[in-house]
């Protein structure tokens, strides 16, 4: 964890400076801002003309939320949190494994189902195209047969199924990764919501490889199941179609 760039918010109808926030972790930390004591008074004093007062004994200058302590090499968390509370009565102590642990344990159930779900899907495409290649390339034998006694070779008809399979796969890649765009960039407010703390994006460029790597996933998948199909039309004789009417 560290600050990030300073900035300002508005509270109580005016700017204030903020002297720094976390850097994102997914946790609900990652919606706090850290002020400077001054900016802290400016804030209640402002509250109270507006007739709000959330310190109950309007000393704002007395007021700490949270304190960072840095250890030294070789310090233990553990053994400095309890030293901590059994010196400092109704003070709680947050270490920073604990908060990513927990955070890793409500997330790994999610992940798992995902996971699931990724696999799943890939199966069901890469088996629903290996049925519906053999079927589609069977309708177009003929098609296929008279290339051949035109003159093309068994290559150039593979290639012609290889380019439309390619196709096929880029096409329905993009279509996906465009659809999800659509579905989690205009809605995050509401999944931030619904997931009970900070919607964490990760840096463009993590999402444009990500991307990638799903279209590539995508073009595999979808060129292991045109595999068999491709082989049975570079094999193919006119002769044999001719004969079998």
């Amino acid at each position: 964890m560290y600050l990030r760039k300073k900035t300002a918010y508005v509270f109580f109808g005016k700017t204030h400076p903020v002297s720094g926030k976390l850097s994102k972790s997914g946790a609900g930390i990652d919606n706090a801002v850290f002020v400077s004591m001054n900016t802290l008074k400016e804030i209640y004093d402002d509250a109270k003309g507006r007739g709000f007062g959330f310190i109950s004994d309007g000393k704002a200058g007395s007021k700490v939320s949270a304190v960072f302590v840095r250890l030294s090499e070789g310090a233990k968390a553990d053994s400095t949190a309890v030293k901590i509370t059994s010196r400092i009565p109704n003070v709680s102590v947050v270490k920073r494994d604990a908060v990513f642990s927990e955070i890793s344990s409500s997330l790994d159930s999610v992940f798992f189902i995902l996971k699931i779900l990724a696999v799943s899907v890939t199966l069901f495409t890469v088996i629903s195209l290996a049925i519906i290649f053999p079927l589609a390339v069977s309708s177009r034998t003929a098609e296929f047969s008279i290339l051949r006694i035109l003159g093309a070779a068994h290559k150039k008809c593979a290639k012609i199924l290889l380019y439309e399979a390619l196709f096929i796969s880029v096409a329905g890649g993009l279509s996906g990764i465009a659809l999800a765009c659509l579905l989690v960039f205009p809605f995050c407010t509401a999944i931030d919501s619904a997931l009970s703390g900070p919607l964490v994006f990760p840096p463009p460029a993590i999402l444009f490889l990500t991307g990638c790597a799903v279209l590539l996933a995508v073009i595999f998948a979808v060129l292991l199941s045109a595999l068999k199909s491709i082989i049975a039309v570079s094999k193919l004789e006119p002769y044999s179609v001719m004969k079998q009417g």
